[in-house]
């Protein structure tokens, strides 16, 4: 993928059509959309080109693992009555 919007565009046209995934996340060099599968089941990952740009180094930076996201997603789609426990 060429950048962070372009990427962001794919998850969101992903998800209006009820595709799984875990979301846009921070990587080691730009960013990265994982944990899709292809019709034969295996997962496919987008990337970025785009490298990080104004990051801050006197700031802590936190990578949230895309499983973990992904399976809280899958939670509240299934459990709505959990929504209010993990916000």
């Amino acid at each position: 993928m060429p950048g962070k919007d372009a990427i962001e565009q794919l998850a969101a046209r992903l998800t209006a059509l009820g595709e799984q995934h875990a979301g846009v996340h921070w990587a080691s060099i730009g960013w990265i959309l994982p944990h899709l599968h292809d019709p034969d089941g295996h997962e496919i990952r987008f990337y970025t080109h785009q490298h990080h740009t104004g990051l801050d180094p006197g700031a802590v930076t936190t990578i949230n693992d895309p499983r973990e996201s992904a399976g809280r997603r899958e939670q509240l789609a299934t459990r709505p009555s959990l929504r209010n426990e993990m916000t």
